[in-house]
């Protein structure tokens, strides 16, 4: 049954959009009981539906989020 991804993905979603000041991968792998890899699936997924999933370093880690204020981006062209 592939509605687990979905759910997780929609999980993912809203943790990114929870956590303004971004949160790593390792976090939410740990909070869904799931490998990294997963998660960065699950990421390119969420962009390629056009969420505007956001990257930056800090201290030398990743975080990612959701811009609040700007979370899908606009149709293309």
């Amino acid at each position: 049954m592939r509605g687990h991804i979905l759910i997780r993905q929609w999980e993912i979603l809203r943790l990114l959009l929870a956590c303004p000041d971004g949160i790593r991968v390792e976090d939410l792998a740990a909070t869904l009981k799931t490998r990294k890899r997963t998660i960065y699936r699950d990421i390119a997924a969420l962009k390629g539906a056009r969420f505007n999933v956001q990257k930056f370093k800090r201290d030398k880690e990743s975080f990612y989020y959701v811009p609040i204020g700007d979370p899908v981006l606009p149709q293309r062209g």
